[in-house]
């Protein structure tokens, strides 16, 4: 196989993005479109970039010519839906989280392994320049022994982010989490990627400008097994955004990344993984980002929620 044959899952406003990164590449086809909730809006968009629009994830998984699917739903239908695909004998890309519990995330994990397709979990930051660059210099050593990292992320969310665009956001079921499932995650991915696993974590979510079932604003101290610490805290009630900021102390020089470009980063680092993703495909290697990393980051924000309801200290395996 030379080239991938791709249907995207999911309509809402990330897929667009998706869409600019699959035509951008040469060994990937996007052959069509499904709407879970809305056949017209598959037509109309599938219309738009001349593919095909599915009536039912049914008839996506019966099209022979689909080697691979995007997920990009809403997040409680990632692993059902990526477990399906598997079933059929589809390579699965699924945006983050890549489930809303261990248990469904294993499940998947599972599938793809059992029906030996590629699984791959979004998180375009392991491929944004700044971040990989800061990675290798951590690996060089450059800083020293990293104590200490602190991230935070300010962000406004108006009331049309949860009531009209996507109603699901603000439900619990359905989206798993607020602040930390839905923005922090692409964070604490990379924190667990620079630092290696988790020990604990002590931390606390609360609610406190819209009338939803989700967080609005989160904090956390994880304490790392190579005994690095890690402060994270954030907010999407706030009445500006400022840029996702990440400090870091070592014992021989601190650091700051403040990405300010960090609509324009994501963008770029989309078609970087999904490129890694289709090249695993084609070359039968492991994708950067597979199901067991994208299981690590999902694992520490449930255990941020279990710390605010036991209110303890959480320890990981």
């Amino acid at each position: 196989m030379n080239k991938v044959n791709f249907a995207l899952i999911g309509t809402g406003h990330i897929a667009r993005t998706h869409i600019a990164a699959l035509n951008s590449l040469k060994n990937i086809n996007l052959v069509g479109i499904l709407s879970l909730s809305n056949y017209e809006k598959s037509v109309s968009l599938a219309n738009q970039i001349g593919v095909d629009a599915y009536k039912s994830s049914q008839e996506l998984f019966n099209d022979e010519r689909v080697n691979a699917v995007d997920i990009i739903t809403r997040h409680d239908l990632h692993a059902k839906l990526g477990i399906q695909a598997a079933e059929y004998g589809k390579h699965v890309l699924v945006e983050k989280p890549i489930a809303t519990t261990l248990k469904e995330a294993d499940q998947l994990i599972n599938a793809c392994k059992k029906n030996k397709v590629k699984l791959s979990v979004i998180f375009q930051n392991r491929f944004n320049d700044i971040y990989v660059n800061f990675k290798r210099n951590i690996d060089k050593g450059k800083f020293g022994k990293i104590n200490l990292v602190v991230f935070s992320w300010i962000i406004h969310r108006d009331k049309s982010y949860f009531f009209e665009n996507s109603s699901w956001r603000g439900n619990k079921k359905k989206s798993g989490g607020g602040f930390l499932m839905m923005n922090a995650i692409h964070y604490l991915d990379l924190l667990q990627w620079y630092f290696g696993p988790v020990h604990s974590i002590y931390g606390g979510i609360s609610n406190i400008k819209h009338k939803i079932e989700v967080e609005d604003t989160a904090y956390a101290v994880i304490k790392f097994k190579n005994n690095s610490k890690g402060i994270i805290y954030g907010t999407t009630a706030a009445p500006v955004s400022l840029p996702p900021e990440m400090e870091f102390y070592g014992t021989r020089s601190i650091a700051k990344i403040k990405d300010n470009n960090y609509i324009i980063n994501s963008e770029r680092a989309f078609a970087r993984q999904i490129k890694d993703f289709v090249l695993s495909i084609i070359n039968n290697k492991k994708p950067l980002v597979d199901g067991d990393e994208g299981r690590k980051s999902l694992e520490i924000v449930l255990s941020i929620y279990k710390s605010e309801k036991l209110k303890k200290e959480v320890f990981l395996n």
